[in-house]
């Protein structure tokens, strides 16, 4: 490779570089100095931020949907919900776009971690190098950086103990991680574990293990043991929870809570949904819902006992969301018992729109429905007789009828550049520094604005160059002025590609 063809270096890798002290022939001749650590600025808050996975817009009860969530609507009614947050349609150029501010494409990361066509927009899902991750910014303000759940942002043939490292999420700014690095994990018996920069071998897992569960666990450990060893020090906690992706694996416990709550079926539930948004003031009185997505029948021309597998597939799909909810109870209840909660900016968001892989009869196996394109009605027979749907043996995906719900007032899903696609709802709490909590936000507000917020809550200008690499500037516009004036004029009026800056 030619000298010209790397990548600039801007820093002198000289321990001597910038010493201000004096060096004598003798030590009693010499003046010592050592470099200031950096501290991050008085009362900076802690920052959370929850990324959940392919959930849709309506999809909490704060934003129309009947699945309890009250730890989330708790967070919402003492903060505010965006009603006009925009993401991009799939989970790892989402991902990058969040933790670095730029559009997925000007890092390299417009598609999945499987796939590397060969150009520049197009690097596996890893994110350039002259693109600071929110942790590496974070990190160099003085905060701890911990990250719990799903990474998906380093590419497969990476994903080994031979792998390079160089895209895992201690490299990019993480003190700690724990989790999984793809992109889909079995709830209930992930088959690859990994923690900081090893994978964690499990030869077995115990009967009530629950990887969301897990999640949280290893999220609460850390902050007590942050809170133990330097109270005072602000974190960065980054929990990319894997639900409620596919497979819809759910606790039996959970599973029972929702029993019975989609009898009436995917029309209603869509319908009441969107009534609620327009009573919540998220959509506008003269929204109108569109038709159902292709290949999805009127509930009423449903069989009746194929309504009760369809029923089944939502009410797991709920139970992952009731869970979701449970656990970030927990995290709540934690900074609240430490008096933390005031000071802590609570960001929750999902990376994209519902998920429409199910197809219009969703599906008991997804990973052999995808080579198979259809699924033996006997096998579901036979798995909804045994009470096994969602169980240890199953992949289950639910069908379009439900995507449209979740996706309300919207149309289609996921992999789509339609509002279902990319419309999912925002929350943000933060009492110290959230003006009018309750409200709802109508401006427009996109992924690519998260980091820059967080760097002008800091006071922090985004740096020209990181690490020994020039960068390239922002995507993303700030929005703090929303968060404490409802009539901020909002900061975009347009979604740049990002094209130009690769």
């Amino acid at each position: 490779m030619s000298a010209t063809s790397l990548p600039d270096r801007l820093q002198s890798g000289d321990p001597g570089a910038g010493f201000q002290g004096t060096i004598g022939r003798t030590l009693q001749e010499s003046t010592p100095w050592w470099e200031p650590r950096q501290q991050p600025r008085p009362s900076a808050p802690n920052v959370i931020v929850v990324l959940l996975d392919d959930l849709g817009y309506s999809d909490f009860g704060c934003f129309g949907g009947e699945i309890p969530t009250p730890h989330i609507d708790a967070l919402a009614a003492g903060g505010l919900r965006f009603a006009n947050y925009t993401t991009v349609p799939m989970c790892t150029p989402a991902r990058a776009a969040l933790l670095t501010g730029k559009n997925p494409h000007a890092v390299g990361c417009g598609w999945l971690t499987f796939n590397t066509p060969g150009y520049p927009g197009y690097q596996a899902g890893e994110i350039t190098r002259d693109a600071p991750t929110m942790a590496e910014l974070l990190r160099a303000q003085g905060y701890s950086t911990y990250a719990v759940g799903k990474w998906h942002n380093t590419a497969e043939y990476n994903v080994t103990s031979a792998g390079d490292r160089a895209s895992w999420p201690l490299q990019r700014g993480f003190d700690r991680f724990y989790g999984f690095v793809g992109g889909e994990a079995h709830y209930f018996a992930p088959a690859q574990l990994f923690e900081d920069n090893a994978i964690v071998a499990r030869d077995s897992y115990t009967a009530d293990y629950y990887c969301t569960d897990d999640w949280t666990d290893k999220a609460l450990c850390w902050l007590k043991e942050h809170q133990a060893a330097a109270p005072s020090k602000p974190f960065f906690l980054y929990l990319p929870y894997n639900a409620p992706h596919a497979p819809l694996h759910a606790k039996a416990s959970d599973v029972a809570r929702n029993a019975g709550r989609y009898d009436a079926g995917w029309d209603a539930v869509r319908t009441t949904r969107f009534k609620n948004q327009v009573t919540m003031g998220l959509m506008p009185a003269d929204t109108r819902l569109p038709e159902r997505s292709a290949g999805v029948p009127d509930w009423a021309d449903v069989p009746d006992e194929q309504r009760k597998v369809y029923a089944r597939y939502m009410e797991l799909y709920a139970a992952l969301i009731d869970n979701l909810d449970q656990n970030l109870g927990r995290i709540t209840r934690f900074l609240t018992d430490t008096g933390q909660l005031d000071n802590t900016l609570i960001v929750i968001t999902s990376d994209n729109g519902a998920n429409g892989v199910g197809g219009a009869e969703g599906a008991v196996n997804n990973l052999s429905k995808r080579l198979t394109r259809t699924e033996d009605p006997a096998l579901v027979r036979r798995v909804m007789e045994s009470g096994g749907l969602g169980g240890h043996a199953t992949w289950p995906a639910y069908p379009l009828g439900w995507t449209d719900v979740s996706s309300a007032p919207f149309r289609l899903y996921k992999t789509t550049t339609m509002n279902g696609g990319i419309r999912v709802p925002m929350v943000v709490h933060w009492p110290a520094g959230i003006r009018d909590a309750g409200a709802v936000r109508q401006q427009w507000v996109h992924v690519t604005d998260t980091l820059p917020t967080l760097l002008d809550i800091l006071g922090t200008p985004y740096p020209g160059a990181f690490n020994g690499y020039r960068t390239r500037g922002l995507d993303g516009v700030s929005f703090r002025q929303v968060l404490t004036d409802a009539e901020a004029p909002q900061t975009r009026n347009r979604q740049q590609t990002g094209c130009c800056s690769i």
